[in-house]
């Protein structure tokens, strides 16, 4: 009835909207009882627009001066207790807020406290009302907040709530370190302090207590609390009003917790990502030229790659770019370590990482010459295949970026690669299938054709003989697919395709 009265208020004939009015008028008449069961129990979104125009301050006054009708009549507020604990009460939070603000001798305390406590298992019991009370009485005294709330967590019923009861209330050193002390020693839940994943209170602790409770949560080898951890790190160091400086230590711990990287099933925050890779960032930010720190985390990602579940399974760009930071500042440590992990682990496993355009291949305007792979010193590389020359030679041939030059002063690694180990038959074969996996838009022929027209001009200024075999074959080869890409759109042509 209020969303027609709201929404229709324009189109309604005059008469048509009066005799809804009256209807509205008898079924919420303007008894205490009915208007705390109105506006109270109702959250509704048109009781912000009671003046024709969007205005929180007109339901807040209008909860307020309901709060203090009720205060003046506690014998009618004791009969609405036992369902203002609960779901039903929508508005519940402001409506305790405001009766805390006026009961500041606590007479209404003990009667919420054993309402709630008393309250059966439908309708669902809810911590709105109380939570809006108590806030209340943390805004008055934190100290007397901090007892009373020591005072909760010795009671049975109350216990579980207690890191809710915190978040809905208010948080303090005080409150946060009975919190930790709690989940400690499993008396609650420690998944429960998700809650403080929500909103920006958490920034008020002190550091000392903050650290604490991260490196609680950490303890608990969960991953559930894992990305508690890491979502309220982010909001108190990172998110741009945070106010606090990055400490180096924990923000390594957090980064490196080996939740993030396990092979794993079931519940991962799909936050997890992107806040991970803000954090991250903004540890390079501050601290990327410490050089054991860095590769802590790079290499502990290269090492993940392909664990199923895990923050390197199949992630977004953000912790991908994360990677190619990594990779950029330190490039032979850390290629050298994946290239050996595509031996271990096998390269399509790696592929979708170490070929997309941030890594292998390059990006940006011009994507081969900022492929990562080539930032890495000749001499470490031919170090790195030459302990196994078998397996390593043909392997690098696949990856290198698909590239070819052989003008003065230009360092192909593609050439190189030739000219060292050009003599091997899996080493050639595997080349030209990388330079083979290629696109284009247009008729395959012509496409071809341009290609070869671009090998046989290489061919013609090329001094190394195990450069120029690998050219002959690769224009056999050329010559080859130009014929079958002709056959090919000749049968299309005929057919229509």
């Amino acid at each position: 009835m209020s969303h027609i009265l709201h929404y229709g208020k324009d189109d309604l004939p005059e008469d048509v909207k009066l005799l809804w009015k009256e209807l509205y008028d008898e079924l919420v008449p303007n008894d205490l009882s009915s208007l705390i069961n109105r506006y109270v129990a109702l959250n509704l979104l048109e009781d912000l627009f009671e003046t024709g125009t969007y205005s929180e301050q007109k339901k807040e006054q209008m909860t307020k001066e309901l709060a203090a009708s009720a205060y003046a009549d506690i014998d009618i507020l004791r009969k609405e207790l036992p369902w203002l604990v609960t779901e039903r009460a929508g508005n519940g939070y402001l409506f305790g807020y405001e009766l805390g603000k006026l009961d500041t001798e606590r007479r209404l305390l003990p009667e919420i406290l054993e309402t709630r406590r008393a309250a059966p298992p439908e309708p669902r019991p809810s911590q709105f009302f109380l939570g809006g009370y108590l806030r209340a009485i943390y805004e008055a005294d934190h100290d007397a907040w901090g007892k009373l709330f020591g005072d909760l967590s010795k009671d049975e019923k109350f216990l579980p709530l207690t890191p809710e009861l915190a978040w809905r209330a208010g948080i303090t050193d005080n409150v946060m370190e009975q919190l930790i002390a709690l989940t400690e020693s499993n008396k609650v839940d420690a998944t429960q302090m998700g809650h403080f994943k929500y909103g920006t209170e958490i920034r008020g602790l002190g550091e000392e207590v903050f650290n604490r409770l991260m490196r609680s949560l950490l303890a608990q080898k969960n991953k559930i609390t894992a990305s508690i951890a890491l979502d309220i790190f982010g909001r108190y160091y990172i998110d741009k009003d945070a106010g606090h400086e990055l400490p180096k230590d924990l923000a390594l711990e957090i980064l490196s917790d080996s939740t993030f990287f396990e092979v794993s099933e079931g519940y991962r925050d799909t936050m997890d990502d992107f806040i991970w890779a803000q954090v991250a960032n903004k540890f390079l930010d501050e601290f990327g030229t410490d050089k054991e720190s860095v590769l802590k985390v790079g290499l502990l990602m290269l090492d993940s790659i392909g664990n199923n579940g895990s923050i390197v399974d199949h992630t977004e760009r953000e912790v991908r770019g994360v990677l190619s930071r990594i990779s950029e500042a330190y490039p032979e440590e850390m290629w050298v370590h994946a290239l050996t992990l595509v031996e271990k682990k096998g390269y399509f496993i790696f592929k979708h990482w170490l070929s997309s355009p941030e890594f292998f291949r390059g990006n940006g305007d011009d994507p081969v010459n900022n492929a990562l792979l080539k930032k890495i010193k000749l001499d470490t590389l031919w170090a790195w295949i030459d302990e196994n020359v078998e397996k390593r030679a043909w392997l690098m041939a696949s990856l290198t970026p698909k590239s070819f030059t052989n003008e003065l002063g230009e360092v192909c690694l593609a050439r190189e690669i030739l000219i060292r180990y050009g003599d091997r038959e899996d080493v050639r074969r595997n080349l030209h299938a990388n330079f083979f996996s290629e696109g284009w838009s247009g008729r395959a022929s012509e496409y071809y054709k341009q290609q070869l027209e671009r090998f046989q001009s290489l061919r013609a200024q090329e001094t190394e003989p195990n450069v120029i075999r690998w050219l002959d074959e690769h224009i056999e080869r050329r010559k080859k697919s130009i014929e079958q890409a002709r056959v090919e759109e000749e049968r299309d042509d005929f057919w229509g395709a």
